[in-house]
């Protein structure tokens, strides 16, 4: 007999989805959901019909500074005594987002119903994380929603901290890429061409880069819409791979070994996976149940994979640091702070205490990571705009020769 089932999986994007699914049992689910090319985070039998949602709602997003936002005002509001329902009710008049307030009259709709919070908020996975839902339900088991609230406030913080770093360091070597390529543009689209009217009218001689600099110029200069639709085509094609469960793999795996880049971005991934696992452990969540939920806060499909084989692996006996050091995807003194946590009882402050280490070394990371992209950038655009300078100057340094 077919049973009825919920579960939450993440895409090959990195979206957290949530759905339900009819099978004979809780393997088969685990099989579906694999084949679709997901990875399964929990799946739970279905206890009670769910009320349905606008799809407009379900798949809407909320940033971080809201989640955090609201984490902080309903542990304040549950600290003051009010209750669940009655915090809700207020939340959802007084959130600075729109759509964060009409998905939290559903949820407030939804607990009055019977729901617990954590039930209501995975009917929105796209808005709600699994990190929150699972903090959620143990903040519920343990009677301490207030609490968990305020470490997920704090993780969130740190969490929009960390992403607006990597964002904020991509922006200088952004504008210098934009500006090496406009300049090579208007070099090539309106000075060259010039500079081959002068050339022709004296009958001076080409040198063999000046050709081919004049050849590029007149191909982009007629044919540019054809440049410019091929660039977007390819755009286009790579952002509909990396969508993939296969293209998502294959461009976080480089992220990982990208000689540039690769240290700065095991440091982010450590940051992130040690404070976030050291959040659901101190919330009373099991490390079998943490662990998947923790790599997923890092956007890194290879990480949520190694995740999943690590905590099958730890069913069957093996330790956590002893897996991770093998997996080679994080820091080795991470593992060796992790090992020491295991042995001595106190793994969430150990990984707490690694959170916020790498958390100092993030600023000196993303430093790095700005000086190592930096001089690459400007070695290149130096090369080129130099060969294009080569290319005009020598044929004006023959007609010279010439005259004298």
């Amino acid at each position: 007999m077919d049973r009825h089932f919920t579960y939450r999986a993440l895409t090959g994007d990195g979206i957290v989805q949530a759905g339900d699914m009819t099978a004979k049992s809780e393997s088969e689910v685990l099989n579906k959901i694999r084949s679709l090319g997901h990875t399964p985070i929990k799946v739970q039998e279905k206890a009670q019909p769910t009320r349905k949602v606008s799809v407009s709602l379900s798949r809407h997003k909320v940033k971080l500074g809201d989640l955090k936002v609201f984490c902080k005002q309903l542990e304040t509001m549950l600290n003051a005594g009010m209750s669940l329902h009655g915090s809700l009710d207020i939340l959802s008049e007084q959130s600075d987002s729109k759509q964060l307030r009409a998905i939290l009259k559903e949820v407030n709709i939804a607990i009055q119903k019977g729901a617990s919070l954590s039930e209501a908020m995975s009917r929105f996975p796209d808005t709600f994380p699994e990190l929150m839902i699972s903090l959620t339900e143990a903040g519920e088991k343990s009677g301490r929603l207030d609490q968990v609230m305020g470490r997920l406030a704090i993780q969130y913080e740190r969490e929009a901290k960390v992403k607006n770093k990597m964002r904020n360091a991509m922006i200088y070597p952004a504008v210098l890429g934009i500006v090496t390529v406009f300049a090579l543009a208007v070099i090539m689209v309106f000075v060259v061409p010039t500079f081959v009217d002068i050339f022709e009218s004296n009958d001076v001689p080409l040198p063999f880069i000046t050709k081919v600099v004049i050849a590029l110029s007149k191909f982009i200069s007629q044919y540019w819409w054809l440049i410019l639709s091929l660039v977007l085509c390819a755009v286009i094609a790579i952002r509909a791979y990396y969508k993939t469960p296969s293209g998502r793999r294959y461009f976080d795996k480089k992220k990982m070994t990208f000689f540039l880049i690769k240290k700065s971005i095991v440091r982010i991934n450590a940051a992130l996976f040690t404070r976030t696992l050291s959040t659901l452990l101190s919330a009373g969540v099991p490390l079998i149940d943490s662990l998947v939920s923790a790599g997923a806060t890092t956007s890194n499909m290879i990480i949520v994979d190694t995740m999943e084989d690590i905590t099958a692996n730890l069913r069957k006996g093996g330790t956590m640091s002893k897996l991770l050091e093998e997996s080679k995807l994080f820091p080795s003194m991470m593992t060796s702070m992790i090992a020491v946590g295991e042995e001595s009882g106190s793994l969430d402050e150990m990984l707490m205490k690694t959170a916020d280490f790498y958390d100092e070394e993030l600023e000196d990371a993303m430093q790095k990571l700005v000086a190592s992209i930096e001089p690459v950038m400007i070695i290149i655009m130096g090369v080129l705009i130099g060969f294009l300078v080569a290319a005009v100057m020598l044929p004006i340094f023959g007609m010279s020769s010439t005259v004298q």
